[in-house]
């Protein structure tokens, strides 16, 4: 069994975020999203589990190119 002070050592933080940004709305929310991910310095990663835009939505290279250059601006490393 670890002490806690090995346990404190060995243990880190990081962010989960999904199924974001959908819509016109989220879209323009998604800067700031990421902007306080970004101040979360003690974050060892962000983890993206979920979609970039709802189904119904169309597939464009505009879209896509915005939620890249958003997520381009985090300074933790994205999985």
């Amino acid at each position: 069994m670890a002490n806690s002070a090995q346990s404190a050592e060995s243990s880190y933080a990081f962010g989960i975020i999904g199924d974001i940004p959908y819509g016109p709305a989220q879209l323009a929310e998604s800067p700031g999203m990421v902007s306080e991910l970004t101040e979360q310095s003690d974050l060892r990663f962000i983890a993206h589990v979920g979609d970039i835009k709802a189904g119904s939505e169309q597939c464009t290279d505009e879209r896509f190119v915005v939620v890249k250059d958003d997520l381009d601006r985090l300074r933790t490393p994205l999985v």
